[in-house]
This record gives C-alpha cells, structure tokens and sequence, in this order.
C-alpha cells in the first residue's frame, strides 16, 4: 500500500518554519547634562552587543545611542544619585522567555558618550559581541573590565585626565586587546583569566611606577614592551608553561629584568602567575 506523501511535505513545512527567526529592531536614544554632578560611576552590561565607548561632549554627562532587537532583548538604563555621585546602569539583556536566535545573527549595537571632565568610577561587562572602548582623556579613579566570549579592545589613545588607582580585568575565552596603557598609568593593573588570547599594549605616558599581576591558567599572554620603558618580572609558583623574554637578564634570585631597566624613567613590576599557557614579552617602537 502506497503511503500518501503529504506527511513529508509537512514535516519539511515545520522544519522550515522553526529556523526561521524573525527580529524587530527599536532605537533607544537619550543623555544629559552633567549639571552639578561632582562625580560619575557608569555601569555598562552587555551581551550579543557591538560597544562603542567614548569620550561625552564637554558639560555632558552621558550619551547613548541603542539599537537593540526587541524581540530576543530587553535594554534597561538606571539613573540615580548617590549623594554627590550621579550612578548610570545601562544593561543589555536576553529576554527570558524570548525565542531563540541563532548566535552571531543579533544587530545590537550601543555608542556610549562618557563625561569627561568628572571623577568616574568605570565597569564594563561585556559579554559576546564585538567591544571597543577608547577611554583616552576621561577622568577615571577605577576601572572594572569583565570579558565573555567576544573580542574587546580597550584603547587609551590619549592621556587620562585623572589618576587611575587601579584596574582589573576578570578575562573570558574570548580575545582582549589593551593599547597604550601607559596612557593610563594605572598604579595598579590585574589580569585574572582562565582562557582566553589577551594581548597588553605597555607602550603611552607612564607618570609614575606601576605594578602589574597576570594570571592566567590556560590562555596566552602577550606583552608590548616599549625599549624605553624598564620592566622588571617575577613569576611565581612555577609560572606559566612557556615563558619567552628576549633580552631580559635573569638574576640569582629569578627576577627578570629589561635592557634599559637600570636607566629607565619609568618602572613596571609584572607578577606573572601560574597557568599552562604563554606568556610572552614583544619589543614595539614607542610611537
């Protein structure tokens, strides 16, 4: 007996029907005057989000400009003031009960406007999606940097405005690249990651000595060391599982230390932590 053929007709109709996924896009766009405000804390958490973060106009506070597809993603952005100190949430986030989307098919994105003339205490958590953040010339005290399975830059193009008492970076399995943290002279600079391909750009303005921790347990690391700058390295318990230092000298107590160490303006101390990945120093031209 000859089966009818409309049951395959109608599985392929369903099949076709679940792997379509539809999206609706809305803009969301707002800011303010910096006013009376005396300092800034700014809270940016994203997933599935192309991030841009930059400089505000002078006497701004915040810009933002979102494009967000409001059938997978619900925005939220939280104004408040804590005494003296304007808090800003701004927060990217899966709809729990929203239908599934293939990855990498979302086109979010979100261009952030930070004020540059205030004290600002910075967190960005950033999950996938494609993340660059020029953070040159703002006034930041601290800087908390959370990375996912995406790619992020953070660049420091020009000279913070402040003095950055310290910067951490909890690192994801994605990619993270830091340029030109000299510019942002931090006095202190963490990197805590399991996986992942990070690469720490030490070229810009050091003002002052600086210590920097990395540990990594199964990414690779990798170091761009200015020939003017004097770094010094230690590495601890063990270290990572391949350590590659061209031209530095090793002393009797297994300290690591740079050619123009001895005379160098500026000095960097970097704990180097262990982990099975590579940790390698690159020499760069200062440009």
């Amino acid at each position: 007996m000859r089966r009818p053929a409309w049951p395959a007709a109608f599985v392929v109709v369903l099949f076709l029907c679940a792997c379509y996924t539809t999206h609706h896009y809305s803009e969301l766009e707002e800011g303010l005057d910096a006013g009376s405000t005396t300092a800034f804390a700014a809270s940016l958490q994203v997933v599935a989000c192309d991030l841009a973060v930059h400089r505000a106009a002078p006497g701004r506070l915040y810009d933002l400009d979102l494009t967000y597809c409001r059938t997978h993603f619900a925005p939220r952005v939280i104004k408040a003031m804590e005494g003296s100190t304007a808090v800003l949430r701004i927060g990217l986030r899966r709809r729990e009960r929203g239908e599934a989307a293939p990855a990498g098919d979302e086109r979010n994105a979100l261009d952030v406007g930070l004020a540059p003339d205030h004290p600002l205490d910075l967190s960005l958590d950033l999950g996938a999606g494609r993340h660059t953040a020029d953070l040159g010339g703002l006034m930041l005290s601290r800087l908390a940097l959370a990375t996912g399975a995406g790619t992020a830059r953070v660049a420091f193009d020009d000279p913070l405005a402040g003095d950055l008492a310290a910067f951490t970076v909890s690192g994801g399995p994605g990619r993270l690249t830091i340029a030109r943290l000299g510019n942002a002279s931090p006095a202190t600079f963490a990197l805590l990651a399991g996986d992942g391909d990070f690469e720490i750009d030490l070229r810009g303005a050091w003002h002052g000595e600086a210590g920097i921790q990395v540990s990594v347990s199964l990414g690779d690391v990798t170091l761009l060391v200015p020939r003017t700058l004097g770094v010094q390295m230690s590495v601890r318990d063990g270290g990572p599982a391949e350590l590659v230092l061209p031209e530095f000298t090793r002393d009797e107590q297994g300290t690591y230390r740079s050619p123009s160490y001895p005379d160098a303006r500026h000095h960097v101390a970097i704990e180097i932590g262990p982990g099975l990945g590579r940790v390698e120093a690159r020499w760069v031209e200062e440009t």
